[in-house]
């Protein structure tokens, strides 16, 4: 079976893109790809880009996606690219090392390129330090991380953050929403509910900042709450 016609299938029997799209609706945006890029994708790219999955601060890759068997990891942030420059700056300043059965579907932590092998239908990544290494190129570009159906049916909506001190960057806070417990720098607060999840992470989140620390990243839904 041909990779686009498997696709097709996957999203008929099973539509893991409208349901991320219901997940992140209340700060998603539709796709802001120009038509003449867009019509130079692939079908399975096209096909993403019908829905309204876009913006900074959304999604995230779960750890076991990205080190395989091993959730204690935080999770992944994550965006689908659909910015015109964005491509072509892959073109102009990776293409050479890249082959063509690749195309970027996204980034990830903002250094991180994400792709689509057009060809197998697997997801490979890359990060931007990694072009100088052509052995680490190598590695990325024959190892994948999972294949497209698997990809799609995993990704969901960011819940990891991260807070820096600016006076040492090597000091850092990580938090992260599992289910209903708070995941704060490896340890695990358990909550009764959803609602409690969100508010107890929200204000450790809030002490990070009172202590000093800046906010690296966190989901759109924390930013807005903390006025950032």
């Amino acid at each position: 079976m041909k990779f686009s016609k498997w696709f097709s299938d996957f999203l008929t029997m099973k539509n893991p893109l409208q349901q991320l799209e219901q997940k992140i609706s209340q700060w998603s945006e539709s796709s802001a790809l120009s038509k003449e890029t867009l019509s130079k994708l692939p079908v399975e790219i096209q096909e993403i880009h019908r829905y309204k999955l876009f913006g900074d601060d959304l999604l995230a890759i779960p750890a076991e996606v990205i080190f395989e068997g091993d959730e204690d990891e935080s999770e992944h942030t994550f965006q689908f690219t659909d910015d015109d420059e964005a491509f072509s700056i892959f073109e102009s300043e990776y293409r050479e090392l890249v082959p063509e059965k690749f195309i970027q579907i996204g980034m990830s932590f903002g250094t991180d390129i994400v792709l689509l092998d057009t060809k197998r239908g697997t997801i490979h990544k890359f990060h931007v330090a990694d072009v100088v290494d052509e052995e680490m190129m190598e590695y990325h570009l024959e190892t994948e991380l999972t294949d497209l159906k698997t990809f799609l049916s995993k990704l969901r909506p960011q819940s990891v953050a991260c807070f820096i001190d600016p006076k040492n960057a090597s000091k850092y806070e990580m938090l992260q929403i599992n289910g209903t417990n708070v995941v704060h720098d490896g340890d695990i607060i358990e909550t009764s509910n959803n609602e409690e999840a969100r508010s107890r992470y929200t204000e450790i989140a809030r002490k990070c900042l009172e202590k000093g620390y800046e906010l690296h990243y966190a989901p759109k839904w924390l930013k807005i709450s903390l006025g950032k």
